[in-house]
């Protein structure tokens, strides 16, 4: 499947981003210069060098608040070009007919048992950790495995084009489920329960069966037939 709907939508999410930046940093008081926003704004993207110049008086706040919308625009232009490079990548990635997942509760004497999970397709094996406390740690792990295989990320993707053909303003948890993401592409998101990612899966055409024992939780996830 082609992405043509998801990079339409990326791309007005971003072209929207910059411009909502840029008439921030930009705003200009008729009296006074830079507004108290804009220089709040533009402190967010400028450099440090920037700011040191600015507030040693070596530069004025036109160049100031210039120079930071500019690197603000090549930052956000920068970060659209990787995700649609990832979403070039889901095009040519094969789906998966087949997921095991492991969990593997690791002692931390920081923050107690910490899950360690392996997403393993074929020969293949993506991994990811989640630490801290207060929140769920588990699916955090799962995410971050989940979101690093382009298969799994592409199964995503193509519910949510389908969906932006009928509605090209349509979210991901409508098009999807709860725990899809923000933004105009769907992810696994973190931190949402294991529940909410099973429940995304089977509603993209897959199965799940968890098997549960101490210190080891164990998925295995098989696209439905038919």
């Amino acid at each position: 499947m082609m992405y043509e709907n998801l990079r339409k939508a990326v791309r007005a999410e971003y072209e929207k981003r910059i411009s909502k930046n840029s008439d921030r940093i930009l705003a200009v008081d008729s009296r006074n210069g830079a507004t108290t926003e804009a220089l709040r704004a533009a402190a967010v993207w400028a450099t440090k060098h920037t700011i040191t110049q600015y507030n040693n008086g070596e530069i004025g706040v036109d160049t100031y608040v210039i120079r930071a919308e500019k690197r603000m625009r090549a930052t956000l232009e920068k970060i659209q070009s990787a995700v649609l490079e990832k979403i070039r990548v889901a095009e040519t990635a094969e789906k998966p007919e087949h997921i095991l997942l492991w969990v593997d509760w690791k002692e931390s004497r920081t923050w107690g048992k910490n899950p360690h999970v392996e997403l393993i397709v074929g020969n293949k094996v993506y991994r990811g950790t989640a630490t801290g406390c207060g929140y769920d740690k588990e699916s955090a792990a799962i995410a971050e495995a989940l979101n690093a295989y382009p298969g799994t990320l592409k199964i995503l993707y193509d519910v949510k084009e389908a969906a932006l053909a009928g509605d090209e303003s349509i979210s991901n948890e409508n098009a999807i489920g709860y725990g899809a993401g923000y933004g105009a592409l769907p992810y696994y998101e973190p931190g949402v329960g294991v529940n909410s990612l099973v429940a995304i899966l089977e509603k993209c055409g897959y199965n799940a069966r968890w098997f549960y024992s101490p210190g080891r939780s164990f998925f295995e996830i098989e696209k439905r037939r038919g």
